[in-house]
């Protein structure tokens, strides 16, 4: 059912209807909800093809070729954002924040220069299959039936794409 705090100095709990005597609420060690962030000295490890000071990225991203990323110094790129850089190449420069759950596909290549930001959800697409209907879309057919195009996206100095963008 449902239950109620009482703002005593103890975090209490009790069930709303009932005469039960307050109960103590012990509070857990650690938060089982936050992985947490790898730092620059541990990403230099991973085979990044460069990583530079005080870079944070957080342990649940999706980030299959890292040796195609470069990054600067000062960026933290936060929980659930992918960057899918297989075939192609992505520079963060300096300062640069990327928000939660965003995605950035480099097929042809992403770059986002100093200051620069992407919102919470952001996408980033620097490649599209042709949806004009003359071709077939999707990773899964062969290539003779597809038509991608792909061109490098750069953010420049001090661009910021919001929350639910894509570019």
């Amino acid at each position: 059912g449902l239950v109620r705090a009482d703002h005593t100095c103890k975090p209490c709990i009790r069930p709303i209807g009932h005469d039960a005597p307050f109960q103590e609420v012990r509070p857990i060690s650690h938060n089982p909800f936050r992985d947490g962030y790898y730092e620059s000295e541990e990403l230099r490890r991973f085979g990044f093809g460069a990583v530079s000071d005080n870079v944070r990225i957080a342990r649940s991203c999706n980030i299959p070729r890292v040796d195609n990323i470069e990054i600067g110094d000062n960026v933290r790129i936060d929980a659930f954002t992918s960057i899918v850089a297989t075939s192609g190449h992505v520079r963060l420069g300096s300062y640069i924040h990327i928000c939660i759950g965003c995605m950035i596909g480099a097929r042809g290549g992403v770059e986002m220069e100093d200051f620069s930001g992407l919102s919470h959800g952001g996408v980033v697409l620097s490649g599209t299959d042709d949806f004009s209907g003359a071709w077939l879309v999707n990773p899964m057919v062969p290539p003779a039936f597809t038509r991608v195009t792909a061109a490098p996206v750069r953010f420049e100095r001090f661009a910021i794409a919001g929350a639910h963008s894509t570019v």
